[in-house]
């Protein structure tokens, strides 16, 4: 199911009702109807420096589609509106992906404000997005009005045959298991597997990498540092993807 995902931004300790925005796709011109911040902070993605910075959570993983912005919307903070912009993505909120860099059109200050439409994330797949101002249009602080965003939430589900052209079965035992669980496959291509445990919210537990080249190959899971609880383990191998839905029972 589709749905669009709308980024209201207050400032810290204070929720405005939303009664300023008066038509469809308009924004207001109240200074307080949006996100300001005039004090950089350490970025939850390593890879950049300490910055002005939004991370949305949005709990579980969705394919993120088209953008659209209202920009900071305030007739004398006009400057503050963000300009140069990155925009990063990620699945457990610790690996991240740049999904470009991009120009913020700057706000008008007019009540009939309507925002501009941003970049198309084209299915990106993510729990997270993470939004930095690189520059903002020449204010000391930095600021943004609104930001939507479309959505499709992905459906984390277990299949017997893998997606693309079926070279290679699994089998997955015990499951449910307590202390480990061994994963078996029988393969007729060979190259990088790409091994990846995720929960039933889309949260990245663990990535693993293997060079299958026999026919028969095996490791195991180990449940030392899983919570009791269900488990989708995707697999991936030349292009072919074979979820299966295991289960980490409790230590009697």
């Amino acid at each position: 199911m589709k749905i669009y995902i709308t980024i209201l931004i207050a400032m810290i300790g204070f929720a405005p009702d939303l009664f300023g925005q008066c038509f469809p796709d308009r924004h207001n011109t109240t200074w307080y109807d949006g996100w300001v911040s005039c004090e950089i902070s350490d970025s939850p993605n390593p890879d950049r420096e300490a910055g002005h910075w939004i991370m949305y959570d949005f709990e579980v993983l969705y394919a993120l589609g088209a953008v659209h912005i209202w920009n900071s919307n305030d007739p004398a903070h006009l400057d503050r509106g963000l300009r140069e912009v990155a925009i990063d993505y990620s699945v457990d909120g610790v690996d991240w992906i740049h999904a470009g860099d991009y120009t913020f059109e700057q706000g008008t200050g007019l009540n009939t404000y309507e925002g501009f439409g941003g970049p198309d994330l084209e299915g990106a797949e993510a729990r997270f997005l993470l939004i930095t101002a690189v520059t903002n249009w020449g204010g000391e602080c930095y600021g943004l009005s609104e930001f939507n965003i479309e959505g499709e939430e992905v459906i984390m589900t277990a299949t017997d045959e893998p997606e693309g052209d079926a070279c290679y079965t699994v089998n997955v035992f015990p499951n449910p298991f307590v202390e480990s669980s061994r994963v078996v496959m029988q393969a007729t291509c060979h190259g990088e597997l790409i091994a990846t445990l995720y929960d039933m919210l889309g949260k990245r537990m663990w990535m693993r990498k293997y060079d299958v080249a026999g026919s028969d190959y095996q490791f195991s899971i180990s449940g030392q540092n899983l919570t009791p609880g269900t488990y989708i383990l995707q697999l991936e191998l030349q292009g072919n993807i074979n979820r299966q839905k295991i289960v980490k029972l409790e230590s009697r």
